[in-house]
């Protein structure tokens, strides 16, 4: 799945020309515009995605946004919704990057470009909820959560990298406090090229039937370049591929096999225990249930426990989207056992426990890295 291809696709034909007419521009024009801003936007998504919270902000800012703006952007558009999408996008893109980042994308994207900035300012609030919609749309169609969602954004590494016109990357790279748009594909685009250069020297020195050899090289070199950084390594010992297709929204996206990500691991293991809970939870309605759900939280306490020494391995690309969900889940946590609490008599036979798990997961929290 290449997602920059499909909102590319998605905002052509009638849609780009509805959407030049809501901002006043040629077809021409707001098209160019769009091949530097969707792969601009999702490269910020992606360096969002591998930073502790970023996954937070993401999922936040989709929540903001209708479904209908994907399905449909033309006609939210033409029905006279323009200003106030254009309001929308504005506030998220604002939340994700602050005022300040905003005003520089803006003027880097049209210094590039050789536009009006006007152009960028009034386009990138309408194609920002779009994208944000149309991740949307595949987190409730696969069925993702939150692990699923930045698992996708960061797999989408290499085809933002082919998307990115020749020369943006540098021109963000060089408006501060944007370094980050360009370093989630610049890597990847200069091993590419370098990849290339090597491949063309060793062809002008080598005899004509060693071209195929050298090329194949050129691929693995690429290929093995590729998985070493838009994955985290195994953890120690390594982790084997499970016999049946992963559950959704923790998945490896794509249809070939391989190993399953150490990050892909802990998320999984961790949502379990945290739906063990909440069942444990939500089963409590008196203190006869409340002793009931005792065995089953003391449980997950101490398998919540089990994963610190596991976390402690991870590489900090993992750690990042791990702590994303562990706080997500520590919020919806605290809510249940609130309410739990709120119950006549049931301070007194769950507290104990419940201090213990919200413990253990601070614990997952603030485990330092292994040196």
């Amino acid at each position: 799945m290449n997602i920059v291809e499909m909102i590319l696709k998605a905002l052509s034909g009638d849609t780009l020309k509805t959407l030049s007419a809501a901002i006043g521009e040629t077809p021409e024009n707001v098209q160019k515009a769009i091949s530097a801003i969707v792969p601009t936007l999702l490269s910020g998504l992606g360096s969002l995605a591998a930073k502790p919270e970023g996954g937070e902000k993401i999922w936040n800012s989709l929540r903001k946004v209708d479904e209908n703006v994907a399905d449909d952007l033309g006609g939210v558009l033409s029905g006279g919704g323009a200003d106030d999408l254009a309001k929308k996008g504005t506030g998220i893109l604002e939340d994700l990057l602050g005022k300040g980042g905003l005003t520089a994308l803006i003027g880097s994207i049209a210094s590039f470009l050789a536009s009006n900035p006007a152009l960028v300012k009034k386009l990138l609030p309408l194609v920002a909820p779009f994208i944000l919609s149309f991740l949307g749309k595949q987190v409730k169609s696969q069925g993702l959560d939150l692990g699923g969602l930045l698992k996708m954004i960061l797999s989408q590494k290499s085809n933002i990298a082919k998307a990115m016109p020749a020369g943006l990357a540098d021109s963000l790279s060089g408006v501060q406090g944007l370094g980050d748009f360009s370093n989630f594909v610049s890597d990847s685009a200069r091993s590419v090229r370098a990849a290339g250069d090597k491949a063309a020297a060793a062809a002008s020195d080598s005899m004509q039937w060693m071209v195929p050899l050298v090329a194949l090289v050129v691929l693995l070199a690429a290929g093995a370049w590729w998985l070493n950084n838009s994955k985290p390594p195994a953890g120690p010992g390594g982790t084997p591929t499970p016999a049946n297709p992963p559950t959704a929204g923790v998945g490896t996206l794509g249809s070939a096999p391989g190993p399953q990500d150490p990050a892909e691991t802990v998320t999984k293991d961790f949502g379990g225990y945290m739906r063990d809970a909440y069942e444990a939870l939500d089963s409590v309605t008196d203190v006869a249930t409340a002793e009931a759900a005792t065995e089953k939280l003391t449980a997950v306490t101490a398998k919540v426990d089990s994963l610190t020494s596991v976390i402690e391995d991870l590489p900090s690309s993992s750690r990042a989207i791990v702590t994303s969900i562990v706080k997500q889940s520590q919020s919806k946590l605290q809510e249940k056992i609130d309410k739990v609490l709120s119950i006549p008599g049931v301070e007194d036979v769950l507290k104990p426990v419940l201090n213990g798990l919200t413990e253990k997961i601070t614990v997952l929290l603030n485990t330092p890295a292994a040196e």
